[in-house]
């Protein structure tokens, strides 16, 4: 027992030797600069995923309308041959 508490005491006396596996303070809550790199991390994610949809949606599109205007092209000059054999 009383090796827990020198050793709780050392710990005190020299925070340079603590580890810092959790980040958490002696009341059990999340430091703010673990929260802030959390929030950030969080924040970047949804930015690059909201670019991506985005940018597959304008793809899509962009290529929809190629196809639909490659489409009409073909069937114009398709009525237009029909309409010179005539």
């Amino acid at each position: 027992m009383k090796s827990n508490d020198e050793q709780h005491k050392t710990d005190q006396d020299q925070p340079w030797n603590q580890t810092f596996s959790e980040d958490r303070d002696e009341n059990g809550h999340l430091s703010r600069v673990k929260l802030r790199k959390q929030s950030q991390n969080h924040h970047l994610i949804t930015v690059v995923l909201a670019a991506l949809i985005i940018i597959v949606a304008v793809v899509a599109l962009v290529y929809g309308l190629v196809r639909q205007s490659a489409m009409g092209n073909d069937t114009k000059s398709a009525a237009s041959s029909y309409l010179s054999d005539v």
